[in-house]
């Protein structure tokens, strides 16, 4: 982990709070960290046009608790794109593979989905450890947080493409 992520996140975050012109944001392989998440999701907060957002493999985690005491980076987004989403339903396509997302970020995302005003159409769940007998080994997962996802799925009207293959 070094500060060079954390530091671009932070201005990203801060540029998004005001984008009025980005529709794609690509950060795959960026390792965010989950510090590097919690300052993008400050500026999706704020964010009323961004439609596309790429966070794969950028060591988001959910440990049973975060080493710095703070929110987990899915929760983090999953979170700020439910505000988001109370006004605006911009973001069209979120991926979040090749993350650990745990029970908590399970039950972020599962949130997410049921909000009302989401116009969420695509999202990748790919290799997150969903299901814990799979080969990603489903360390950070239990029955909760799949049962608040699976739940959130048979509510959820917008959502056209999920991606969960390898978990």
């Amino acid at each position: 982990y070094t500060q060079a992520p954390l530091k671009v996140a932070e201005a990203l975050g801060e540029a998004l709070r005001e984008n009025i012109t980005l529709r794609e944001l690509d950060l795959r392989g960026f390792l965010l960290y989950d510090v590097g998440a919690r300052a993008i999701a400050k500026g999706l907060q704020q964010n009323t046009v961004l439609k596309v957002l790429n966070l794969s493999n950028n060591a988001l985690s959910d440990p049973t608790t975060p080493s710095d005491g703070e929110e987990c980076g899915v929760a983090a987004i999953a979170a700020a794109l439910t505000a988001h989403q109370a006004h605006n339903s911009a973001m069209k396509v979120l991926n979040l593979s090749h993350n650990n997302l745990g029970p908590r970020g399970a039950k972020a995302i599962a949130e997410m989905l049921l909000c009302k005003n989401t116009g969420l159409e695509e999202l990748d769940l790919s290799h997150t450890g969903i299901d814990p007998l799979s080969s990603c080994g489903g360390k950070f997962w239990d029955p909760q947080g799949v049962h608040a996802l699976a739940a959130a799925l048979r509510e959820n009207s917008t959502l056209k493409k999920l991606n969960i293959e390898y978990c």
